[in-house]
């Protein structure tokens, strides 16, 4: 499902002129914003709008026609709603593997959306909370390699962020809001160094998946910015080494970075007879 012209993104682009205009193609479209304070006044304007519903950020390289949850990319096309539901079993396995192994620390209700973060494939989409987070992931390729992973100035022309917000009445029924920072640890480092939050069609608790994994029935508006100068962050807070904490300094990276955890999400996978890395693997990047 592509995104449709979003009413945000007319009405701002209306009142801030040749700084913002709206593109559209067909029924997709997104706002073409030039200055790093053009994004900050939409920013606001969108959580202005929203009627005290909390606005989370995406930031890309591409801008992807879909935004489906890692757990459920590139399903096989000949039979992708059995294999949604073996990845689905294989995920729920794995929660309870991972409790068993270490209970006090892997026992929080929507453990997903925090572990999502680390490099495991799960059934919720990773967001940011603030624009310098969003800015920093629209701008910088993340080339996953478990924990020799590199993160570096992309080559593309422009880069994207998608609005996501919890609409009425659909977002109400269906949307998970996970913000990290208010309902997890501060153990759980990288998603707060992050401004990190997480979105799911179902919590984990609950025994049947959602159909249709694609979130951007729940994006509002898709940004473009130039990967330029004027959008370049600099500094040591939001070097890769603060983005990506050790695990000196992040105890849940430090605990997952296991053999036995490894050996859990390997485990799963043949069990319920999915692709080896179904589950992913924990990453950093440097």
């Amino acid at each position: 499902m592509r995104y449709r012209p979003s009413t945000f993104m007319e009405a701002f682009a209306s009142q801030h002129g040749s700084s913002a205009q709206v593109h559209r193609c067909g029924n997709s479209a997104f706002l073409s914003i030039e200055r790093p304070s053009s994004l900050a006044a939409f920013f606001a304007f969108c959580s202005g709008q929203s009627l005290n519903t909390r606005i989370f950020l995406r930031g890309c390289t591409e801008d992807h026609e879909t935004a489906y949850p890692s757990l459920f990319r590139g399903l096989n096309h000949d039979d992708p709603r059995q294999e949604q539901t073996n990845r689905w079993r294989a995920y729920k396995c794995m929660l309870h593997r991972l409790q068993d192994l270490d209970g006090q620390r892997w026992d929080r209700k929507d453990l997903g959306a925090v572990l999502q973060h680390y490099g495991i494939k799960t059934p919720w989409l990773d967001v940011v909370r603030n624009l310098y987070s969003a800015v920093w992931f629209a701008t910088h390729d993340l080339q996953a390699n478990g924990l020799d992973g590199k993160a570096q100035r992309t080559q593309e022309a422009y880069c994207w962020i998608s609005f996501y917000r919890r609409k009425a009445p659909l977002a109400k029924r269906l949307l998970q809001v996970m913000d990290i920072s208010a309902q997890h640890s501060s153990t759980h480092l990288r998603p707060h160094v992050q401004h990190g939050g997480s979105l799911a069609m179902q919590s984990d608790n609950d025994k049947e998946q959602c159909c249709n994994q694609d979130f951007n029935r729940f994006r509002v508006a898709q940004i473009r910015i130039s990967n330029s100068a004027e959008w370049t962050l600099s500094g040591d807070m939001v070097s890769t080494v603060y983005m990506f904490p050790s695990g000196d300094l992040d105890d849940s990276f430090r605990r997952l970075n296991v053999s036995a955890v490894q050996a859990i999400l390997d485990e799963v996978c043949t069990k319920f007879s999915i692709c080896s890395g179904g589950l992913g693997q924990i990453s950093s990047y440097r």
